[in-house]
């Protein structure tokens, strides 16, 4: 039982550090250096959550799913965390297109860590990944 509290406890913990760096970077994001709020969000995340964005971007999908897996990051708040990468995705792409296609696959990636996590079919989720693959085909 108190196992059970604990990881209960490190859960919730990690959805509010989650929630307070989204936050952070939903007030920075209208503000006239968006690139700003990308980087000083990415940051927040490396520091306070030990999720590397960079090396997200940078890894093989193989890689993605061990890295995910290993970080033990609850599907509800990886799904959170993707909705960032989409941010970013579409604001990269109107600056360079490549860069932003490269986010929005990556992006699609982590949604099938997130189906390996959960054991519930989302429609929802199914609408945003073919979002993605529209942005994708249409850029």
């Amino acid at each position: 039982m108190e196992q059970r509290d604990l990881i209960k406890d490190q859960l919730e913990i990690f959805g509010k550090a989650l929630s307070k760096v989204l936050g952070n970077f939903l007030s920075l994001k209208n503000a006239p250096n968006s690139d700003l709020a990308f980087e000083q969000t990415n940051q927040q995340l490396k520091t306070e959550l030990d999720i590397d964005v960079d090396l997200i971007l940078e890894i093989s999908p193989q890689q993605l799913t061990s890295y995910l897996l290993e970080k033990k990051i609850p599907p509800p708040h990886l799904e959170t965390l993707i909705e960032y990468f989409v941010e970013m995705g579409e604001h990269t792409l109107k600056q360079d297109t490549a860069k932003g296609k490269s986010i929005l696959t990556k992006t699609l990636e982590m949604y099938k860590v997130l189906d390996l996590n959960t054991n519930t079919y989302s429609f929802e989720r199914r609408e945003k990944e073919q979002k993605i693959q529209h942005l994708l085909q249409h850029q």
